[in-house]
């Protein structure tokens, strides 16, 4: 992928897709020996100014968009302005990320899960009403039409490359505009929905015009990250949480769950 003078990406990208050789033990008593294939694991390290930001376990592509997105969703930076360059090194390990502006780090560093722990987060009041899309932009950006829905339903159904062949890895798709621009994968779902709000950050688009879906459940940290990076709509194929649900709802946020292909639930 093509990308502006700021993002410097030398990684050479390595295979998505390894092999192991298994026994299947079947309950009739049989035993075969079965060829899997199984997903590289990718370790990234994030430096921002010079200093260790986080340690992120992920699938080892879009590795760009992957650090733009999280730094926008732990609001680290509020905009892809807020970057003077990023620097990824040829074997993909290290990000060394420069921002515009100074940032005082806390002691140690964040270990990104690929599953949701400790992620019962509360915002005071004064955060949440920071946090709520206002009404202008509601009825502007909120209502979707329900073939948009299920174009993007279809998109995610005609399958991604790594999950057809190892079934590990979860999607995210970016719609701008009613129409899919961009789709990911990750064996973390946070860091799927990350690799598309970076997308959509590097590529310039207007967040108010960005739709994504998820083929993870919703607890409330997903639902943070999309406030967070102020897109107005999420989409899943899966289920919602109550704290996610209560969260999407205090602030303005569009959520569909359970989008299947011949229907969806609309939550907030």
């Amino acid at each position: 992928m093509d990308y502006d003078n700021k993002i410097q990406n030398k990684y050479i990208m390595k295979p998505e897709i390894s092999s192991a050789t298994s026994l299947t033990y079947s309950n009739d008593g049989s035993v075969s020996r079965t060829e899997s294939q199984i997903i590289h694991e990718h370790i990234i390290n994030l430096y921002i100014n010079d200093n260790l930001y986080a340690r992120t376990t992920c699938t080892a592509d879009n590795l760009a968009e992957l650090v733009v997105g999280k730094l926008i969703c732990e609001r680290m930076i509020e905009n892809y302005e807020d970057i003077d360059c990023i620097d990824i090194s040829n074997d993909g390990g290290r990000a060394n990320i420069y921002l515009n502006n100074d940032i005082t780090m806390s002691a140690g560093i964040m270990l990104e899960p690929t599953c949701c722990t400790s992620n019962r987060v509360y915002f005071d009041s004064g955060v949440r009403d920071y946090l709520k899309f206002d009404d202008e932009l509601s009825a502007r950006c909120h209502k979707i039409e329900p073939e948009t829905v299920f174009k993007i339903i279809d998109a995610f159904q005609k399958g991604s490359h790594i999950h057809s062949n190892t079934n590990g890895t979860h999607s995210a798709y970016l719609a701008y505009k009613n129409d899919v621009v961009f789709s990911c994968e990750d064996i973390g779902r946070h860091n799927a929905i990350d690799k598309v709000i970076g997308y959509a950050a590097i590529n310039k688009l207007d967040f108010s015009k960005c739709i994504i879906f998820t083929s993870g459940r919703v607890p409330m940290d997903m639902v943070q990250k999309v406030i967070f990076a102020r897109i107005p709509i999420l989409i899943s194929k899966s289920v919602v949480t109550d704290e996610a649900l209560n969260l999407a709802k205090d602030c303005g946020l569009t959520l569909i769950c359970k989008a299947w292909p011949d229907k969806y639930e609309l939550y907030a």
